[in-house]
């Protein structure tokens, strides 16, 4: 068993350089370093966690003048929680991003071909929601 802190060590700064490069000014916060990982876990949890972060500023955080105009900080914030809940190590990542685009979703799908326009005017949004998970789904314009 290793602290959390062990396997996320270099993630502010890459978050850092992500959100630089996209022209985006954001921090990494880590709750819970402490916590108690397997060895083997951890070193899995390096890419996963990357590309999440990659999401999350890429599509989540917005620029420092679209945070401005809504009332928020220039600078994003995303948080990396660990923790143990009922026996198990629990991984949380949270941003204050603009949150995901049902619209913008149900579109993709809709050009994807995973669903036709009945099914999704009669999806809720978290059901819409899903389609993020399915593999080679993006709303994104172009892969950054």
């Amino acid at each position: 068993m290793r602290p959390f802190a062990d396997g996320v060590v270099g993630f502010p700064r890459m978050v850092r350089d992500v959100g630089r490069s996209l022209g985006k000014q954001v921090r990494l916060e880590i709750v819970g370093a402490a916590t108690k990982v397997d060895r083997d876990i951890l070193e899995n949890l390096e890419a996963p966690l990357g590309h999440l972060f990659r999401n999350a500023i890429d599509h989540g955080i917005e620029t420092p003048d679209e945070r401005r105009a809504a009332g928020k900080s220039e600078r994003g914030r995303i948080e990396l929680r660990a923790g143990q809940e009922a026996g198990q190590i629990s991984i949380k990542i949270l941003d204050d991003g603009r949150g995901l685009d049902s619209g913008r979703i149900r579109q993709k799908a809709l050009a994807q071909g995973l669903a036709d326009e009945s099914r999704l005017s009669s999806m809720s949004d978290s059901e819409v929601f899903r389609f993020i998970l399915a593999p080679g789904f993006s709303t994104a314009s172009s892969v950054s």
